[in-house]
């Protein structure tokens, strides 16, 4: 690009002499101000020009209008409650930030680079945190001198330091609002409210958490790069691009993300990863993450311990955990604060999406490894390639959404637009992960659908919800209402509608809710400490048998199908040992039918909540006991199966 020349001539209109600026403008050409004065510049690179030329675009159509205002309200209301709002996503995205910005870094700027970045992200953290809070010293720190410089150098993205003229006069009319101005019509009334200032409030402070974390490997990166050498512009430029550039758009960019929950910064992520992977050094880097995985896997299969039933605990941690997070496994009875027992325990550190496909693939050597040497232990190849896929698919699928290929409903929502999932999600009774909302309903249970919930929360906040939204409608504790919803169907719409927000504010309310009713509280009811703790424990092992389970009891109803039409087939080894294991899982069911009876009389006794919450958890140990009991025949058999192929 190049700055056109101006030059100075006069007219005469009306019979009055004025000066205009002449320059060479052609189509080509645009023009700005600077300070006050018309500056026509020249773009050469036609890529360049139509990008620019698309930054000024105007228009809109009718089609784009109608889609920003129904679909996008909602995903832009779903994406803001899972980032900006969301108390648990500043902590997470700062580690897995943190790391992205670490590779980019080392692409940019080599080993040296690195160290210094390390070495910058704490002040960086703290000059963050001052900035978003008003209190920066550009004479006292050092940093907040090159936060000042990189805002100047344009190194921030998605518009953090500016605001449009509408959210101005937004930002204005509530001041006022507050100050007392009259309300005009009801929104206003609203608006003017304590309640909604108190909230809106809430909202900035958590925005403001939101910004530090996004903030501080911008500013480690590009304080290391001006250390280094590199000219503001140079700085800004790695900084700006060290993760998502959330000011980059494809020409039909804001459209497609108004369908995909995070498309535009899953497609930036996936280009930045094969950028980095240019360099050699950084592929390095990355067979060393991988490498990295393998050593884990392997350690946390020697040091973690086996089970009841002898099955190493590595090998039951759920396989959604490995993909997300470098799991570092801890030996039985190692302290970490709390009693320890014996059951599988490991810290979880957050992966930045892309890069934790490198550890995955280490997690499947080690397995497959594993698996060689002994047959029960590890994964076969054919499952190490699902997981993979899963994986993959998980931190490159622009539409969003990790998947098993064998399974239909996590297949559609991998492709469906965000909203399309929402309703999937409702309709097949699952999670945005595909996994069950509720525990396995047997086919001697025919109690409706809201009474289908565990013990340990049964008579929680969503299982009354549930009744009552049933007998309002028509039904009762043995006959479903014209609406009739299972409790984890409730607690899943609370991430449908309300995002991440809408799931921290549940978990902290069913966080209230056992410690009222003194009831055993596990690191998985806990919000944020959940995301770097986890352990193996009965609730593990309930939804490895309900998972084992559906797929015996299909492979076995099958069977006794083809029985009944009297069709003679060869099975499988595989097909034969979920066959018996189904009529164990039959038998199974037909027991715990008669253990949801006996907590229905529990729930309508008159014993006090505590006798009654004593009682729901011996029943809820007879059937986790029945389930390991499951667990260890099926690891027992399986066994056999891979070692002897019978």
């Amino acid at each position: 690009w190049e700055v056109q020349p101006v030059t100075r001539a006069t007219r005469k209109v009306n019979g009055l002499v004025e000066y205009v600026d002449v320059a060479d403008k052609g189509d080509e050409t645009i023009s700005v101000k600077v300070a006050g004065e018309q500056v026509y510049i020249k773009i050469n690179d036609p890529l360049l020009l139509r990008a620019m030329q698309n930054t000024f675009k105007a228009e809109t159509s009718d089609a784009e209008r109608f889609l920003a205002n129904t679909l996008g309200t909602y995903t832009s209301l779903l994406r803001n409650t899972i980032t900006r709002y969301n108390p648990a996503f500043g902590i997470i995205n700062a580690v897995r930030d943190s790391q992205m910005g670490a590779a980019g870094v080392f692409d940019a700027l080599g080993a040296e680079g690195l160290r210094r970045y390390a070495m910058n992200y704490g002040q960086a953290v703290a000059a963050s945190g001052r900035v978003e809070f008003g209190r920066t010293d550009h004479q006292t720190h050092r940093m907040d001198k090159w936060m000042r410089e990189m805002r100047f150098a344009g190194g921030t993205t998605g518009g953090v330091f500016m605001r449009d003229h509408e959210t101005i006069r937004a930002e204005l009319r509530d001041a006022m609002l507050q100050a007392g101005a009259k309300p005009n019509g009801v929104i206003e009334g609203i608006r003017s409210s304590k309640a909604w200032w108190a909230t809106g409030k809430l909202l900035h402070g958590l925005e403001l958490i939101g910004s530090m974390s996004e903030n501080s490997a911008r500013l480690a990166a590009y304080a290391t790069a001006r250390e280094m050498g590199k000219t503001p512009a140079q700085a800004a430029s790695i900084a700006k691009n060290l993760t998502v550039n959330f000011n980059r758009f494809g020409e039909q960019g804001q459209l497609i993300n108004t369908a995909y929950l995070f498309y535009n910064a899953s497609v930036q992520g996936s280009v930045r990863i094969f950028q980095m992977a240019k360099n050699p050094k950084v592929r390095y880097a990355m067979a060393g993450m991988a490498a990295a995985g393998f050593g884990l896997a392997m350690m946390a299969a020697a040091v973690g311990g086996d089970d009841e039933d002898g099955q190493p605990y590595w090998d039951k941690i759920p396989d959604f955990e490995k993909e997300r997070n470098l799991i570092i496994m801890l030996p039985p009875g190692m302290d970490i604060g709390e009693k320890v027992g014996t059951h599988g325990r490991y810290i979880k550190i957050p992966m930045a999406y892309g890069l934790n496909v490198f550890p995955v693939l280490g997690y499947q050597l080690a397995d497959l490894a594993r698996n060689a040497s002994d047959p029960s232990k590890g994964i076969s190849v054919a499952k190490a390639a699902i997981n993979m896929v899963s994986a993959v698919a998980g931190s490159y699928n622009p539409a969003g959404g990790s998947l098993d290929p064998r399974d239909k409903v996590q297949l559609a929502m991998a492709v469906s637009p965000t909203i399309v999932d929402a309703g999937i999600q409702m309709g097949a009774g699952v999670d945005s992960f595909g996994k069950p909302t509720g525990p396995q309903k047997s086919p001697y249970d025919k109690r409706p659908d809201s009474e289908n919930v565990s013990a340990q929360n049964h008579g929680n906040v969503n299982h009354r919800i549930a009744r009552w939204i049933n007998e309002v409608t028509g039904g009762n504790a043995a006959r479903s209402g014209a609406i009739d919803i299972e409790p984890g169907t409730l607690k899943n719409m609370q991430g449908i509608v309300g995002g991440g927000l809408g799931k921290f504010i549940g978990d902290v309310v069913n966080l209230g809710y056992l410690g009222v009713m003194d009831a055993p509280i596990q690191p998985r009811d806990i919000p944020i400490y959940k995301a770097f703790y986890g352990e193996y424990d009965a609730k593990s092992g309930m939804s490895l048998f309900y998972e084992r389970s559906k797929k015996a009891l299909e492979e076995f109803d099958d069977m006794k199908s083809e029985q009944k039409l009297g069709i003679k087939r060869d099975y499988s080894d595989d097909e034969k040992f979920l066959q018996s294991m189904g009529a164990y899982a039959k038998n199974i069911s037909e027991f715990t039918g008669k253990l949801k009876q006996q907590e229905v009389h529990v729930s309508e006794s008159n014993s006090t909540p505590k006798e009654k919450d004593m009682k729901r958890r011996m029943i809820q140990r007879q059937r986790e006991k029945m389930a390991e009991a499951f667990n260890a025949k099926w690891y027992e058999k399986e066994s056999k199966l891979k070692k002897t192929g019978s």
